[in-house]
């Protein structure tokens, strides 16, 4: 797994902070999980496959 630094606002931070905290899960997992849901939209837009 590669490791890259990202840059969020404050209330970005407080928001993904507040939903790895609910959901028991760590801010790595939730920014997976959103780019997994995500990145399709966009591979279909630029045909990356």
């Amino acid at each position: 797994m590669l490791r890259i630094p990202i840059y969020l606002t404050d209330e970005e931070q407080k928001v993904l902070k507040a939903i790895a905290d609910r959901l028991g899960l760590s801010q790595s997992e939730i920014i997976r999980g959103a780019f997994d849901r995500n990145i399709p939209q966009y591979q279909k837009k630029i045909r990356l496959d």
